[in-house]
């Protein structure tokens, strides 16, 4: 039995179909690992946005609570709630700011900021600051207001 001409040709034809298969294979892996290492730092970048935008808002929001202690030594914190429009942006925000005093130190208080990005996002980047904060002596008004109640005297009276 002797093999035609024919069929030797079918026969290297398939041989080189084999190669071609194996390139189509090797490019669709080469593919996929681009799609999945794409898609792996977008993710990266949206969440080190979300971390960096975390931070600034609890940086602002220790601020916030620096100078509502400036005003008012009273101030014990507040949830601060940041709209879209206020960060200019698709998402909105929160921080929670509580102000306790600090236990043996009457003029220091301390400060817990919570900050969450976005507020209404199950994958909410968080960040926590704590710090003291020396808050102002009782107000000049008070002591010029306990200054008037006690007697006063002129150079040549006595009290």
């Amino acid at each position: 039995m002797t093999i035609s001409r024919t069929t030797r040709a079918h026969a290297r034809r398939g041989v080189a179909l084999f190669p071609v298969l194996v390139c189509l294979v090797i490019a669709g892996i080469l593919c996929a690992e681009l799609v999945r290492s794409v898609t792996a730092r977008r993710l990266w970048v949206r969440e080190h946005a979300r971390r960096s935008q975390a931070d600034w808002i609890a940086a602002s929001a220790l601020e916030r609570a620096r100078t509502a202690l400036r005003g008012d030594v009273a101030y014990k914190g507040e949830t601060w709630t940041l709209t879209p429009t206020d960060l200019d942006g698709p998402d909105d925000a929160r921080a929670v700011i509580e102000v306790s005093p600090e236990p043996g130190r009457a003029d220091v208080r301390r400060v817990v900021v919570r900050a969450t990005y976005p507020a209404s996002s199950v994958t909410a980047a968080q960040r926590t600051l704590t710090t003291l904060i020396k808050v102002p002596p009782r107000s000049t008004s008070d002591r010029s207001n306990a200054a008037e109640k006690r007697p006063t005297s002129s150079a040549g009276e006595k009290p």
